[in-house]
């Protein structure tokens, strides 16, 4: 049955002829993070690159196949109508720590996340908002931009001053919205990417936000942030409680933050 890392080089093989690259052009993904995966350097895709794979109707994915074996690897036409019915499938124990890992990736193919997946500007906030009061546990990993642009020219801009001033108006803050909107029984989590002074301004958002736990790190630390499959980090939470994550793989840290989420909430 072998693994996902397995099952994604399978498709790179009979889709696009070996080719890692096309595969990593049509589904958006940095080249080197695919040939980490098919060359099994990475042990566990990172949840993006999955949702990449489920979010694309040309390629058609199955779900079932891809997260457990199970099945075809392209869908028949009875599962494409049907995403939001996708279960986990069972899977030998072997591949039991791989199962675990992907635990949070469910809401990748679940109805739910495919709407706030699509969240990419402060316009969509209703998307979230319309949701949030049925979600016991709301991860913001990510923010939209602080600041968008106040004026969107319909035509080309054409060249004109030495200097171009272009005015910024500030979006709506989502997470501190869904803080304020928050009941005592739900848990929400927001991320603070900081290059200074990380610990101090994490306390801060989490205090403003009236956050449950923030996940902060320094981006300006090798191995950590954007654009790497890895990540150093500190778990804050609301009780005053530090963990320090050391370099570890993304997945791994999104474990160790789930598991936090677990044990805050079981208390």
């Amino acid at each position: 049955m072998g693994t996902i890392n397995d099952r994604i080089k399978r498709i790179v093989n009979e889709l696009f002829n070996g080719n890692t690259s096309s595969f990593a052009r049509q589904i958006n993904v940095p080249q080197p993070t695919l040939k980490d995966i098919v060359g099994g350097k990475l042990s566990t895709p990172r949840a993006d690159v999955l949702e990449k794979i489920f979010g694309d109707k040309s390629l058609n994915i199955s779900a079932e196949w891809l997260l457990g074996g199970e099945g075809e690897m392209i869908k028949n036409i009875s599962e494409s109508d049907s995403q939001n019915d996708i279960q986990l499938p069972e899977v030998p124990e072997a591949n039991k720590s791989e199962t675990e890992t992907i635990k949070s990736l469910l809401s990748v193919i679940s109805d739910q996340a495919n709407i706030l997946k699509q969240v990419t500007n402060s316009k969509e906030q209703k998307h979230i908002e319309e949701h949030f009061a049925d979600c016991d546990i709301t991860i913001m990993s990510a923010a939209v931009s602080d600041y968008r642009v106040k004026e969107v020219a319909s035509q080309k801009i054409k060249k004109s001053d030495e200097v171009m001033t272009i005015e910024l108006v500030k979006n709506p803050d989502i997470l501190k919205g869904l803080g304020e909107k928050k009941s005592d029984k739900q848990y929400l989590v927001g991320f603070a990417a900081e290059t200074q002074n990380v610990e101090e301004y994490a306390k801060g958002k989490l205090q403003r936000k009236n956050l449950d736990m923030i996940v902060a790190n320094d981006v300006s630390q090798a191995g950590a942030g954007f654009n790497v499959d890895t990540n150093i980090a500190k778990i804050i939470t609301r009780d005053g409680e530090i963990k320090q994550a050391p370099l570890m793989q993304k997945a791994e840290l999104a474990k160790l933050i789930l598991d936090t989420i677990e044990e805050k909430m079981n208390k």
